[in-house]
């Protein structure tokens, strides 16, 4: 059975074998993302960043995917790398929201230092600018800053659901 008919019956495994074996003979940037998505849907992490950092023109996708692989290994300096390579290529409310997780580094609010929240804040700060900041953003924010500063931003996210 061909890989794409294995990923159809999302049969990763089996996938990524075979898109190992065609790697192998016939190298491209393509194969290499579906062999990346395979080997993490696999739970094969290690393994996934060593071939998507293969890749010779990564794009937005490819990148997101490098920050969630670091995510899931709590390798929060390369997570962040990987986010801001997203921004290079197209700013968006989600890519701000995982900076702020990944500048957060898994720790509690109260061991975070004053220099890392306010880092955190002005990431938040930029994902609400955007409509579609999800709401763990607004959240998030909400527990990093005094009820003062959050007025605003609250207003944005209630008209918005209002116009909904």
């Amino acid at each position: 059975m061909d890989y794409q008919s294995l990923i159809h019956q999302t049969k990763y495994g089996e996938a990524a074998k075979e898109l190992q074996k065609l790697l192998d003979s016939e190298p491209n940037d393509n194969k290499r993302r579906l062999l990346a998505m395979c080997l993490w849907f696999t739970d094969k992490a290690e393994d996934a960043l060593q071939v998507i950092t293969q890749i010779e023109y990564p794009t937005l996708r490819d990148y997101q995917l490098i920050a969630d692989i670091h995510w899931q290994l709590n390798n929060w300096d390369e997570m962040g790398i990987a986010l801001r390579s997203t921004l290079r290529i197209c700013q968006s409310a989600t890519s701000y929201y995982r900076l702020a997780i990944a500048e957060r580094r898994g720790r509690y609010l109260y061991k975070i230092d004053a220099a890392s929240k306010e880092i955190m804040q002005g990431y938040l700060s930029k994902a609400t600018d955007f409509e579609d900041c999800p709401v763990q953003a607004y959240i998030f924010f909400a527990e990093l800053c005094e009820p003062e500063k959050l007025d605003r931003k609250l207003n944005i996210l209630f008209k918005m659901s209002n116009g909904l």
